[in-house]
């Protein structure tokens, strides 16, 4: 969570930096429909980062 914390703000591309704090505010615990508000993003570009997110996991697990 730390290193999600710092990339946030830091990694060069602001797309990913959006990204990031989506998915940082989803482990806040900040309800769904509040996280595109806060993000900057629509409701349908959240669906999209947490099926990227599904599927990152499930190629995570799969390797291991």
């Amino acid at each position: 969570m730390k290193q999600l914390d710092y990339e946030r703000y830091h990694h060069p591309h602001p797309r990913v930096q959006r990204k990031m704090e989506a998915l940082w505010l989803n482990g806040q615990g900040v309800p769904h429909k509040d996280i595109g508000k806060y993000a900057g993003i629509s409701a349908n570009t959240w669906c999209q980062y947490l099926r990227d997110y599904q599927v990152f996991w499930d190629r995570l697990v799969k390797t291991t």
